[in-house]
């Protein structure tokens, strides 16, 4: 068997483990706050897409609302023309009607005037 090391050798390693753990601890601290800086960015990031894609939605909601409610003041607007539209096309009807029915009066008169028999007629 060899002679145990000299005290001085084993304090020297005994230093150099200490010291290494050391070394190896602040590193396993400086990861640590390295990987949470790094976890806090992404949660950060994911935050800001979180809140981009709500005002996304929010505004896609307001948009669709919008145009439902543009839909039905058309729909209201096309309703009350085509009623209007429909009011008026019975009254231009009756015009219509009113109107042929005197031109037919009139064209009656006009044939019974022009083609009276000539023993009816005034003479010259």
């Amino acid at each position: 068997m060899s002679p145990p090391p000299p005290p001085d050798t084993l304090l020297f390693i005994k230093e150099q483990i200490r010291q290494l753990e050391a070394t190896r601890e602040r590193e396993k601290i400086a990861d640590a706050k390295k990987l949470k800086r790094e976890k806090e960015d992404m949660l950060s990031k994911f935050s800001g897409m979180n809140n981009r894609m709500a005002a996304f939605e929010n505004e896609r909601e307001q948009q669709e609302a919008e145009k439902s409610a543009l839909k039905a003041q058309w729909d209201e607007e096309k309703s009350v023309l085509k009623a209007q539209w429909g009011e008026e096309k019975s009254v231009l009807k009756a015009q219509l009607g009113e109107e042929k029915a005197l031109r037919n009066s009139n064209l009656v008169d006009l044939n019974r005037a022009h083609y009276r028999p000539l023993a009816t007629r005034p003479l010259p």
